[in-house]
């Protein structure tokens, strides 16, 4: 018999009931009924039970009818046609489009840390070129359509091109390979044209648990993941990731449910307003004539205005039904307030719908919205531009990793600037009077919340120098 993953298979050719046979008549290989080996039986079988469920071939997670394919079956996970078919839904474009470009609408300043300063450094100068070969390759508009890819499928990746044969060797990320081997193009890697090759999933202890190691990306083979970038804006949790191709959950499978639902009100309004008034008229003649009947009707449709006088006689009775509509626009808002919270956008960024009632802005909605939204740019995506700066950086021959620093997406007034500037300026006065603060440190923190510019300089002159050594010594 051969071993496999913890199950035996009977070799080609054997006569697999003759041996059991004559083992059973042999010997007894029944071990006695212990507590402590049927524990490790028991072990053993979900051991090898779970080492084979992680099968990962190219986008599709198990090669065999495993516990883990009922659960995807159970948790009813989009696959990615589904995905790109939601993205054609008009209001779930609309969602992916505006959250992309919230993301992405404001861009930001490359700063390179203090910590590189020195007088070989021309920090001005090293910054203008950055941003020249980041124009080059096109990094802004790669960084947004990897963040609409991550929206849509749920998990996007940026390959970084020098164009090496070696894809699945390590990318050696120093400054004497990048000046040789620049970057080419940052290509952006659907997640449905690559699947986990060598990945970690039973040791939780590992680094690069549930981390991929090297991806089989469709057309080019095993590609390292030091030459991928990933990008996740709605992570899954670590029991399912590799259901989910060790991506994130789309958004559009978030708002799935909540559309549909929608959509289906809506049309039921639809339906609810085309039967809003009814004309009955009770008569004998369609027992009578039915041809004549259909043909009294039309032409009382035909006639109906309000000038116009319907004509009935004696056995003839005239009713209109109306359907009441008092509360059918608080149901279809309301299912507008679910399709945004499952989009994450407020309703008056997703629809373009303007608050009602009394001192209604939206400006609390927006501002709630803008603190997130920045949230997400620096977990989530201000790593992946530093990455990318880092690279090219390496590229000029300077082993310098700037730090970007994205644009507040709500600026204040200048009149709130002011009134902050001077409350900051208040404190630091006050603490100099009660003596908390030196004028050095007052300074400092003034510089920190940005009331003075980083340039500027505390000038003590001698007779102020002169007045601190005399209270010195009282």
């Amino acid at each position: 018999m051969a071993k496999y993953k913890g199950h035996y298979y009977a070799q080609k050719g054997t006569k697999w009931n003759e041996i059991a046979k004559d083992q059973a008549s042999v010997l007894d290989i029944t071990p006695p009924l212990r507590l402590q080996d049927q524990a490790l039986k028991v072990f053993e079988d979900w051991k090898s039970r779970f080492n084979d469920e992680w099968i990962n071939n190219v986008a599709s997670i198990n090669a065999n009818n495993s516990i883990a394919q009922y659960n995807e079956y159970i948790l009813s996970r989009l696959s990615y046609a589904e995905c790109s078919h939601l993205a054609c839904d008009t209001i779930i474009n609309n969602a992916l489009e505006k959250f992309t470009n919230s993301i992405i609408s404001k861009w930001g300043e490359i700063v390179i840390p203090k910590t590189y300063d020195s007088e070989d450094l021309d920090a001005q100068s090293l910054i203008e070129k950055i941003e020249e070969r980041a124009k080059e390759i096109d990094l802004r508009k790669k960084v947004r359509d990897l963040i609409h890819m991550s929206l849509t499928y749920g998990k996007g990746s940026i390959f970084i091109d020098v164009n090496s044969d070696e894809l699945d060797k390590q990318l050696i990320k120093k400054t004497n390979v990048f000046t040789q081997n620049k970057i080419q193009n940052l290509q952006i890697v659907p997640p449905y044209t690559m699947g986990a090759v060598r990945v970690e999933t039973t040791n939780v202890l590992d680094k690069n648990y549930m981390r991929p190691q090297m991806w089989y990306i469709q057309g080019a083979g095993n590609v390292d993941s030091s030459r991928l970038i990933d990008l996740v804006m709605f992570d899954t949790p670590l029991l399912i990731r590799p259901m989910y191709n060790f991506g994130g959950i789309a958004l559009s499978q978030f708002m799935k449910n909540y559309v549909a639902t929608a959509d289906a009100t809506r049309q039921s309004l639809g339906d609810i307003m085309l039967r809003f008034k009814t004309n009955v008229i009770k008569t004998d003649l369609l027992k009578v004539n039915p041809t004549e009947a259909n043909e009294r009707a039309q032409s009382i449709n035909r006639q109906r205005n309000n000038l116009g006088t319907l004509l009935l006689t004696s056995q003839e009775d005239y009713v209109e039904t109306i359907t009441p509509i008092t509360g059918l626009e608080s149901i279809s808002a309301h299912q507008m307030q679910y399709i945004s919270v499952a989009g994450r956008l407020p309703a008056n960024v997703l629809f373009g719908i303007t608050p009602s009632g009394l001192n209604a802005t939206g400006e609390y909605e927006i501002e709630n919205y803008n603190k997130e939204t920045q949230n997400l740019q620096n977990s989530k995506v201000k790593p992946i531009v530093e990455e990318l700066l880092y690279l090219i950086c390496l590229e000029m021959g300077y082993n310098i990793k700037p730090e970007f620093k994205f644009e507040e997406l709500s600026k204040k007034s200048e009149l709130e600037e002011a009134q902050i500037s001077q409350t900051y300026a208040d404190i630091a006065f006050r603490s100099i009077e009660s003596g908390m603060m030196t004028q050095e440190q007052a300074i400092d923190y003034l510089v920190s919340k940005e009331v003075y510019p980083d340039t500027f300089t505390l000038e003590i002159e001698e007779s102020d120098m002169d007045l601190d050594m005399d209270l010195g010594t009282e």
